[in-house]
């Protein structure tokens, strides 16, 4: 799939689940480090979702299936949205995580059962190795 296909159908997947939010992901190859941001291309049957801040690239991570590259876009998405959710709802007293992933996995759930499933596995395997502590 060619890099513009390939924005076309995340675009269009995020905005049928999430509404008309920003994706701020730039998709097209780096031109160079010193461009800051996140890009997302396709090149090769090889999908490629590359993170520059301050002139190096923060990671460059390269999928091979179509379905890995949409959770990792996706994640990056749900993430800020479940952060600013538990801000505006959280519970003196509560591990502040308890709110966030459980609007994670709410908005993971729009995306089905194949994404849905991963991140739940993501998450508790975080809850197993740092078990929630409220006070």
């Amino acid at each position: 799939m060619a890099t513009d296909e390939l924005a076309q159908h995340i675009t269009q997947i995020v905005h049928n689940n999430l509404g008309d939010i920003d994706i701020p992901i730039v998709f097209d190859k780096p031109k160079s480090a010193n461009l800051e941001g996140t890009y997302v291309f396709s090149d090769n049957e090889m999908y490629h979702y590359v993170f520059i801040e301050r002139g190096k690239v923060g990671f460059y991570n390269r999928y091979t299936k179509l379905v890995d590259i949409y959770y990792a876009v996706i994640k990056d998405l749900i993430a800020p949205i479940a952060k600013d959710y538990e801000f505006k709802n959280r519970n003196r007293g509560q591990d502040f995580r308890c709110i966030w992933f459980s609007k994670e996995l709410e908005l993971w759930a729009l995306f089905g059962e194949e994404l849905y499933n991963k991140a739940k596995r993501e998450i508790d395997a975080i809850i197993l190795n740092h078990p929630y502590v409220d006070e």
